[in-house]
C-alpha cells in the first residue's frame, strides 16, 4: 500500500510532465504568432540577415531612403557628347524607330564671323518610347465564286485557308491576344470583355472561354512532342499547386484540386515545362505522368514520390531548398534568433550554396568534381551535427521539425554528389509555378474541368516559350496561323518553342 509521500511525489511527477508538456505547446504558440507577425508585417524574402534586423518592420521607410540615395537613372546633354548617369539600358534595337531632326535653319548655318556655310560635326540623340494603343481593324477573306455560263458543270472556288478556329471571327492574333493577356498578364476575361466594351467590339467572355478551350486542342501536338522530349531525358523536377473547379461531377465546389507541373531545366536540354490538371492528389496521378520514365525525378518530401521512385526504376532526389525553407521558418519563429541551432542550420546550407554558386558556368563533369572536393565535407560535417542535434529539440518546435524534414530526406540530397547534372534544388520549378499562382489570384478559379485543362495545355506552351527566351505574343500568332497546315512531325517539331527561332517571326 503507498503512503502518502509516494502518493504525493506521483501526483507532483504527473503535474511535472503535465506542465513539460503544456510548456512545449505554449513555445509552440508564441512561435506561430511570431511567424504570423512576420508574414502579416514582416519581409517575404528568404534571404538571411542579421538576426537583430528580425524585430524591426520598417522595410517601407529604410528601402524609400536607400531608393532616394541612390541617383536616377538620366540622360543629359553636355558639350558636343551625351552623358549617361546611372544604369538605364537602352531601348532594344528592333524596335522601330522615327527619327525627328530639330535642325538650324539655313540662315543659322552660317558663319557670322567668316560668312561662311557651317561644318556638321556630330549629333545628339535622345530617345523616348512611344506607347501605341492596340489597332484593331477587320481583315475579310474574299473567295470570289465562278461559273459556266454556257453549260452546269458547276461553282468553282477557291478553298478557305486552313484556321485554327474555323467558322468564328477569331484571327490567330485575336486569339493570342486572350491568351497572353489571361495567361501572362493575368487578366480575367471579364476585364477583358470590358476592354473590348470601350471599343465598341461585342466580345463575351463566354465566347472568349470556348476559345481558349479549343485552342488547346489546337496545340496537343506541340504538347505531345514536348512531353515525350521532356520523358525522354535524364531528369524531371516535378510540384504541383492547388486550383478550384467550380462544376465538376462528384465533387463540392469549395474541394481544392491539383495543377500539377513537370519540368526540365537547361541542365539537360532547353527547357520544358508541362502542366496537367487532376481532380486529386494521389499517387496514380504521378503514375500516370510519368508512366515509363526511369530516370531521376527531384522533388519536395511529398511521400507519394518517394513510393512512386519505390516502385519504379527511378532516382529520387531531393531539394535543398525546401529542407532550407524549413530552418527559416524556425529562424524566424525563434524568439532570440542569435546563436540558435535554427541559424546553425541556415549557414551549413549557406556554405553549401556558396560552393555551387562557383560551379555555375561548368560543365556537368566539371561541377561534379567541385562538389566531392569541397561541397562533401561540408554535407559530412552537416550530417554530424544533425545526429548531434536532432534529440536535442522537441519534434513539436519549428527547428525540431527541420531537423527531423531533413533527416529524412538526407539519402535523397546526396544523389548531387553522384551527379552534376541534378540541382541543389527545385527551384527552377517553382519559378515556374509562380506565374499560375499569381493569375490564380486574379480568375480565382476554374469554371469547369475543361477549362482547367485548356489552362493546362496553354500555360505549358506559354510558360515554354517564355523559358526559351521567345516571345510569347509573337509566338502563339505565328504558330496559330501554322498549326492548322502542318502536314508531318517533322513540321510541327519545328514549331517547338526550343526549336523557334526570332527569324521566324520576320
Amino acid at each position: 500500500m503507498q503512503t502518502e509521500l509516494e502518493i504525493l511525489r506521483a501526483k507532483n511527477s504527473a503535474l511535472e510532465t503535465l506542465l513539460l508538456r503544456k510548456d512545449k505547446k505554449i513555445e509552440r504558440l508564441e512561435e506561430e504568432i511570431r511567424l504570423h507577425i512576420l508574414a502579416r508585417f514582416g519581409k517575404k524574402s528568404e534571404a538571411y540577415v542579421n538576426p537583430a534586423q528580425l524585430g524591426l518592420f520598417n522595410e517601407v521607410e529604410s528601402e524609400a531612403a536607400q531608393s532616394l540615395s541612390e541617383p536616377e537613372p538620366e540622360e543629359t546633354s553636355v558639350g558636343p557628347y551625351t552623358k549617361n548617369r546611372g544604369h538605364r539600358r537602352p531601348l532594344p534595337d528592333f524596335l522601330p524607330r522615327e527619327r525627328i531632326e530639330y535642325d538650324l535653319s539655313p540662315e543659322e548655318k552660317i558663319c557670322k564671323i567668316h560668312n561662311e556655310p557651317l561644318i556638321r560635326i556630330g549629333e545628339d540623340v535622345s530617345e523616348q518610347l512611344e506607347i501605341i494603343p492596340e489597332q484593331i481593324k477587320v481583315t475579310q477573306h474574299v473567295r470570289p465564286k465562278y461559273k459556266c455560263s454556257c453549260c452546269e458543270s458547276g461553282i468553282k472556288q477557291q478553298l478557305a485557308p486552313a484556321r485554327a478556329l474555323p467558322g468564328t471571327m477569331a484571327s490567330a492574333s485575336l486569339l493570342a491576344y486572350i491568351a497572353v493577356a489571361k495567361y501572362v498578364d493575368h487578366l480575367p476575361l471579364y476585364r477583358l470583355e470590358q476592354k473590348f466594351s470601350r471599343i465598341f467590339v461585342n466580345l463575351p467572355r463566354l465566347t472568349m472561354a470556348r476559345w481558349m478551350i479549343k485552342l488547346s486542342d489546337v496545340f496537343q501536338p506541340l504538347y505531345n512532342l514536348m512531353q515525350d522530349d521532356l520523358l525522354a531525358g535524364p531528369i524531371i523536377q516535378m510540384d504541383e499547386t492547388e486550383i478550384q473547379v467550380l462544376k465538376e461531377d462528384g465533387r463540392d465546389p469549395a474541394t481544392k484540386s491539383r495543377m500539377w507541373v513537370r519540368a526540365r531545366d537547361r541542365t539537360t536540354g532547353p527547357p520544358i515545362i508541362l502542366y496537367n490538371y487532376f481532380p486529386t492528389r494521389g499517387t496514380k496521378v504521378i503514375d500516370e505522368l510519368l508512366g515509363g520514365y526511369n530516370g531521376v525525378l527531384q522533388s519536395d518530401g511529398y511521400k507519394s514520390y518517394d513510393l512512386f521512385a519505390s516502385r519504379n526504376s527511378v532516382t529520387h532526389a531531393a531539394c535543398l531548398a525546401h529542407c532550407r525553407r524549413k530552418f527559416w521558418e524556425a529562424f524566424k519563429a525563434a524568439e532570440k534568433a542569435k546563436n540558435t541551432f535554427a541559424e546553425q542550420g541556415l549557414k551549413f546550407i549557406g556554405d553549401i550554396y556558396k560552393v555551387e554558386a562557383e560551379t555555375k558556368r561548368l560543365s556537368p563533369e566539371d561541377r561534379l568534381s567541385i562538389r566531392k572536393e569541397k561541397m562533401a565535407p561540408i554535407f559530412s560535417a552537416f550530417k554530424e551535427w544533425v545526429d548531434d542535434t536532432i534529440n536535442k529539440v522537441p519534434a513539436s518546435l519549428k527547428t525540431g521539425e527541420a531537423l527531423r524534414y531533413l533527416n529524412d530526406q538526407w539519402p535523397k540530397l546526396q544523389h548531387v554528389l553522384e551527379d552534376g547534372r541534378i540541382p541543389l534544388d527545385t527551384n527552377f520549378i517553382e519559378s515556374k509555378i509562380r506565374p499560375f499562382t499569381i493569375g490564380r489570384k486574379n480568375w480565382l478559379f476554374s469554371d469547369t474541368p475543361a477549362g482547367a485543362h485548356a489552362s493546362a495545355m496553354l500555360y505549358s506552351v506559354i510558360e515554354t516559350a517564355k523559358a526559351n527566351n521567345v516571345e510569347p505574343y509573337a509566338y502563339l500568332q505565328h504558330v496559330i496561323e501554322l498549326l492548322p497546315k502542318v502536314t508531318c512531325v517533322e513540321e510541327i517539331s519545328a514549331l517547338l518553342p526550343y526549336n523557334f527561332s526570332k527569324q521566324n517571326l520576320q
